[in-house]
């Protein structure tokens, strides 16, 4: 099938296309790609709205270039201590190194818990948490999430306040993001294969920010299969996306260079944990199981019910914040 190009620098300059399934609206350096009933379901995410106030060493492009060392760094130091298996080096998702860390429900799991890793790989984790450019990052993103996917961002901080409550021992990746889960895509060429992340919560978008040394004309771009749409993606700037809902990917970057990606995401298994009440889904009776993947709990009409239509965003913004105050009020 033939791609639509949209050629983003990841900042500045507006692009617009001839109308097909989809359609783009400009916010500045930001682009919110919209359906056919105009509910955003991406975003093009510019860089931080301080950037430019801010001295050169701690602009997001230096920012970011640090954090693209880091993976780089950290990478050949989980090598040397033998911290990734081949699971981890080659997978569905394409051949490149990847480890994730935050909390997770799934796969076996009885009750919700953080990431275990071996000595060495958590090592390798240790250094991702507690480098402040990309601490920085994270929060950018989870920002971002919020200001255009505000009601599932909202039900998602509301669920994992519960939980936390629920089980003290659990702990987010980073303070300055509301995501529960991270992924490090250490490269050292993050070519991710079209794929969807069934297992996450589909109305709430995970971010992808790519980092890296490449010529984004040349690769890097990231891929909307079912949209028809290929992006292109430098290094430094960040992508919204339902990666549960839309079939995605990213074309290698040229021989030589080096690409690396930072996700965040929800697995779907923790929020449905705690709308079953902190309880499996086996625990279920059949009525309240038809009742909570219905229309009115987590079937495809909800989901889609909480994607904001462009011209309500600020509404539904508001409403965000009004129980954001409720809920620091608990």
């Amino acid at each position: 099938m033939g791609f639509a190009d949209f050629p983003w620098n990841g900042r500045y300059g507006i692009v617009r296309l001839k109308p097909r399934p989809h359609s783009f609206l400009v916010n500045r350096d930001t682009y919110a790609i919209l359906d056919v009933e105009e509910r955003i379901i991406a975003v093009l995410l510019g860089p931080p709205a301080d950037d430019e106030d801010r001295p050169l060493n701690d602009s997001w492009k230096a920012v970011t270039g640090r954090a693209a060392t880091l993976f780089e760094t950290t990478r050949k130091f989980g090598e040397k201590r033998r911290a990734f298996p081949d699971k981890l080096v080659n997978h569905r998702r394409g051949n490149f190194t990847a480890v994730s860390f935050g909390i997770s429900y799934g796969g076996g799991q009885v009750v919700p818990g953080n990431l275990r890793h071996t000595k060495g790989r958590q090592a390798v984790v240790n250094r991702l948490r507690r480098s402040q450019d990309v601490e920085r990052i994270a929060g950018h993103c989870s920002r971002g999430l919020a200001l255009f996917f505000p009601q599932p961002c909202q039900g998602m901080r509301e669920d994992l306040h519960a939980l936390l409550q629920e089980q003290p021992e659990l702990e987010l990746p980073f303070k300055s993001s509301a995501y529960p889960t991270a992924t490090a895509n250490l490269g050292p060429q993050t070519a991710c294969l079209d794929h969807n992340d069934c297992t996450n919560f589909p109305s709430l978008a995970c971010s992808v920010t790519a980092l890296g040394s490449f010529d984004a004309g040349e690769g890097g771009h990231m891929y909307f299969w079912d949209l028809g749409l290929k992006v292109r993606f430098p290094a430094g700037s960040t992508i919204l996306l339902s990666s549960a809902g839309l079939r995605h990917g990213n074309v290698p970057v040229r021989p030589g260079e080096r690409q690396y990606s930072f996700t965040q995401y929800c697995p779907g298994g923790l929020l449905r944990w705690v709308r079953h009440g902190m309880r499996p889904a086996g625990d279920l009776t059949p009525e309240e199981r038809a009742r909570l993947d219905g229309p009115e709990g987590e079937g495809w009409e909800a989901q889609l019910a909480r994607l904001s239509k462009y011209n309500n965003l600020q509404e539904d913004r508001e409403a965000m914040l009004a129980r954001e105050k409720d809920l620091r009020r608990q």
